[in-house]
C-alpha cells in the first residue's frame, strides 16, 4: 500500500508517519506500507496539484491514498480553499484519493493536547507540569518545550518531533482536539478500506 504524504516543512513529515504508523497498528493493517513524500517548504497551496501528480498520475509508485497535511494558521479560507481544490480534483481524477488533515493552529497543538506523549517521550512523571506555559504560541511553546527538556541535545528536532508522535494516544487525542478527531477518522475509514483491499 501506497501513502502518499504532502506536507508543509522540514519537521512535520517524521512525525506525520508516525501518527500514520499509529493508525494502521489500530486497525490491525498487515498490508506493508510505503510512505511517497512532498515538502512544499511552507503553505502547501502551491504544491498540491503537483503533489497529486506525484501521487496518483506516476506509474512507478502511484499511490492509493494522499494526505494532504495543512495548519490552518488561524486562517479559515486556507482551509476552504484546499478542501475544494481536493473535491474539485477527486472529482475530475478517479484514482484520486485525498484526505485533508487541518491542525488547528498547527501540528504541534497536536501534541501539547496530548501532554502524556510528551512526558512519556522524556520520562517525565504523570501529571508533571510542561514548561512554558506562558508563552501563548504553540508552535513556538513546543519547541520550547522539547528543546528545554533535551538540554544535552543528544537528540535532533526532527527525532523529537517523531518520537512524541509515536507516543500520542489516538483516542485521548481525538477527545479533546477536534481538528485531530476529523483526521483521525477520516484516515482511519479510508486506511480501514484500503487495509481490506491489500489483504484479501
Amino acid at each position: 500500500m501506497n501513502i502518499g504524504i504532502l506536507y508543509e516543512g522540514r519537521y512535520d513529515k517524521d512525525p506525520i508517519v508516525s501518527l500514520i504508523k499509529l493508525i494502521l497498528e489500530e486497525i490491525h493493517c498487515s498490508a506493508p506500507s510505503v510512505f511517497v513524500t512532498s515538502e512544499a517548504g511552507g503553505s502547501i497551496l502551491q504544491k498540491m496539484a503537483s503533489a497529486a501528480v506525484l501521487f496518483f498520475e506516476n506509474d512507478v509508485k502511484k499511490c492509493d491514498i494522499a494526505l494532504y497535511i495543512s495548519d490552518t494558521d488561524y486562517n479559515d479560507r486556507k482551509k476552504r480553499i484546499i478542501s475544494q481544490w481536493i473535491n474539485n480534483y477527486c472529482r475530475l481524477n478517479p484514482l484520486g484519493n485525498i484526505i485533508a488533515g487541518y491542525p488547528e493552529p498547527y501540528l504541534e497543538q497536536w501534541f501539547l493536547n496530548d501532554p502524556d506523549s510528551i512526558r512519556k517521550t522524556f520520562s517525565l512523571p504523570n501529571n508533571a507540569a510542561l514548561p512554558f506555559a506562558e508563552t501563548v504560541n504553540p508552535k513556538e511553546r513546543f519547541i520550547e518545550i522539547i528543546e528545554s527538556l533535551n538540554d544535552d541535545k543528544s537528540k535532533a528536532r526532527n527525532d523529537l518531533y517523531s518520537e512524541v508522535a509515536s507516543n500520542v494516544n489516538l483516542s485521548s487525542l481525538s477527545s479533546v482536539d477536534p481538528s485531530f478527531k476529523a483526521f483521525h477518522r477520516h484516515t482511519k475509514q479510508a486506511l480501514r478500506r484500503l487495509c481490506g483491499a491489500h489483504t484479501h
